[in-house]
Order: structure tokens, then C-alpha cells, then sequence
């Protein structure tokens, strides 16, 4: 399998899918079996018609992509929506739990006037986290 990374794939996961036997290329040829992202290589693709059947998307709108072109190819198109549901999610709890337990207090929350960031450097206050924070005006 060829498939054209219009992204930018780092090294390591150009390795990774080259041990799965996947080839990864930069440069729109002939015989693309797939897709990552989309650009001006791509849709030239598709105007010559296409050789890839499959295009994922590396983000949740696909608004930008041409939908009606891609359907008449019977190309497949996906996104991302979802995949940062189980960080944020994680986030939201770790916050619940911070604010509940006075791990974190409402000084340190951010405001339209004064902008705080917590600190890179946590201290621990009669047994429990505590997070110091800096203020920058």
C-alpha cells in the first residue's frame, strides 16, 4: 500500500507504518492507494482520476474537502472527530477533582484583568499537592 502524507509524518511514524508494509510518499505519483490530509497534490489526483479510494482527514471538519467530487470517485473519505473526547474528558475530572479537594483554588483562575499560570514547580503543602502559581499582569 502507497499513501501520499500531505501532513507532514515525523520519522518514527513513517518507520512504524513501513514495518506494517506501508509505503509513505511526499510526491503524488500514479499509484497513491490512500491519502493523509489534502492539498493541491491530491486534488490533482483526483481531477486525473483517482488511483486512491481512501483519504483521512487530520481533522474533524471536513468542510473544506471537495465532498461531491470525492463521492463521484467512490473515494472514502474520514476524520478525527472524537479522538480528543478521552483527554479532554480526563482534563474536566482531573479539574472537578482539583477544585474539590482545594488542590486548586479560584486565585488561580484565569481572568479577563490579571493572567496566572500555574507554576512548573509544585509544592507539597501538609501532605497534600500544592500548586503555587505565578501572575504576570
Amino acid at each position: 500500500m502507497r499513501v501520499l502524507d500531505l501532513v507532514g509524518l515525523n520519522q518514527q511514524q513513517v518507520a512504524t507504518l513501513a514495518d506494517e508494509g506501508i509505503e509513505v510518499v511526499t510526491k503524488a505519483t500514479e499509484t497513491i492507494d490512500a491519502v493523509y490530509g489534502w492539498g493541491p497534490q491530491a486534488a490533482s489526483l483526483l481531477d486525473q482520476g483517482p488511483s486512491f479510494h481512501f483519504v483521512q482527514s487530520f481533522s474533524a471538519g471536513v468542510d473544506y474537502f471537495p465532498l461531491a467530487a470525492l463521492k463521484a470517485a467512490n473515494v472514502e473519505l474520514a476524520n478525527t472527530s472524537g479522538i480528543h473526547a478521552v483527554p479532554i474528558a480526563e482534563s474536566v475530572l482531573g479539574y472537578l477533582l482539583a477544585f474539590g479537594r482545594g488542590v486548586i483554588d479560584d486565585k488561580m483562575i484565569f481572568t479577563s484583568r490579571i493572567s496566572r499560570r500555574l507554576s512548573t514547580a509544585p509544592a507539597i503543602l501538609a501532605g497534600r499537592l500544592r500548586l503555587t502559581c505565578e501572575h504576570s499582569v
